[in-house]
């Protein structure tokens, strides 16, 4: 399993632009976004069991993004399913929306654009 967290030895901001190059490495091509955190921090767990990637995400509030820009012609359509184990998550894709809670998965196409606030 491969474990990456934001360094403990840098700036709220340091974090978070190391956070959002990880986000971007790790998953289609989306950008972090920040939000009011006086000092951020994030975890993340992944491991690849065949075709299927599971990641474990554990951060502080922030949004993602992935826009029809960042969405390569050649990207082979998938499902993602999320998980929310604590805290809230608010997804957005066109017209849908879901609010994630630790009570069920959500089920999305990618790529497709749509958003993400943590």
């Amino acid at each position: 399993m491969r474990s990456v967290t934001t360094p403990q030895d840098d700036t709220s901001a340091g974090r978070f632009e190391f956070w959002r190059e990880v986000v971007r490495r790790s998953f289609v091509p989306m950008e972090a976004v920040p939000c009011e955190t006086s000092d951020f921090h994030a975890s993340l767990h992944t491991s690849h069991l065949g075709a299927v990637q599971v990641s474990v995400v554990t951060a502080q509030p922030h949004g993602v993004t992935h826009t029809s820009g960042r969405i390569a012609s050649d990207q082979p359509d998938f499902v993602k399913v999320s998980l929310q184990l604590a805290g809230r998550c608010r997804l957005v894709q066109g017209d849908r929306q879901a609010l994630l809670a630790p009570t069920g998965p959500d089920i999305s196409r990618r790529p497709r654009p749509g958003s993400g606030y943590l």
